[in-house]
């Protein structure tokens, strides 16, 4: 077979990243760059990985107006470049610390409970929170540990509904549903078994779409109360 191999770090010391012949030290944190290792008939030897420094991007994430979150938020580092996210959990006191090399990020946070909008660090923004990715503050790490200003998480509300087939009673499953703004912020999640979906938001005026990537059964299109 062929594979890629990868390297994690769970202590949090050095960066995570992949096994890559044509890179420094063998090493790359992007997957586009991962040399494919392949396995015939015989055992393979690679060459020894001289993992990098690790700097840290750390922080601390609350709820709206400064209390406690109710639950754990996943941030994740991007870089410019592409790649994997460098990703941690919130500690209990909402604290995070990502591992990366030296380049430019955008920190985002996501909570999968639904209780909480996704959405990105911005220095400056009320809460330092915008979920508009073009409004994400770039953070730069050159040759030390970076920490950013403390995130307040706003206030979640939620658009709900359920899609169906073309009778109207049959559940529409797995559907891609995002409600987007003008200014191009956007939730997304996808229909359960059920049809039914719940989008977490901001106040605003959105758009909701419906998309069926996984099968294409259904056209895409737009929610329309006057259809």
């Amino acid at each position: 077979g062929s594979y890629r191999v990868w390297f994690n770090d769970p202590s949090g010391t050095y960066p995570s990243g992949y096994y890559s012949e044509t890179s420094p030290g063998n090493f790359t944190t992007l997957w586009s760059s991962a040399t494919p290792v392949s396995v015939t008939d015989a055992d393979v030897a690679l060459e020894t990985v001289n993992l990098p420094t690790g700097y840290h991007i750390s922080g601390q994430v609350t709820g709206p107006g400064g209390v406690g979150l109710t639950v754990d938020i996943s941030v994740c580092a991007w870089g410019e470049t592409g790649g994997d996210c460098t990703e941690a959990r919130t500690a209990t006191d909402g604290t995070y610390s990502l591992t990366v090399v030296p380049g430019s990020y955008r920190v985002n946070f996501n909570d999968w409970s639904g209780t909480y909008p996704d959405g990105f660090y911005a220095a400056g923004s009320p809460g330092n929170f915008t979920v508009v990715a073009s409004s994400a503050t770039e953070v730069t790490v050159t040759s030390a540990d970076v920490a950013l200003l403390a995130v307040n998480l706003p206030t979640g509300y939620h658009i709900s509904g359920q899609v169906t087939g073309p009778d109207g009673t049959t559940p529409a499953a797995n559907i891609s549903v995002s409600a987007c703004t003008d200014v191009g912020g956007c939730a997304g999640t996808w229909t359960g078994s059920d049809g039914t979906y719940r989008l977490v938001v901001v106040p605003g005026s959105y758009r909701v779409s419906f998309n069926d990537w996984e099968t294409g059964t259904y056209p895409s299109g737009y929610y329309a109360e006057t259809s």
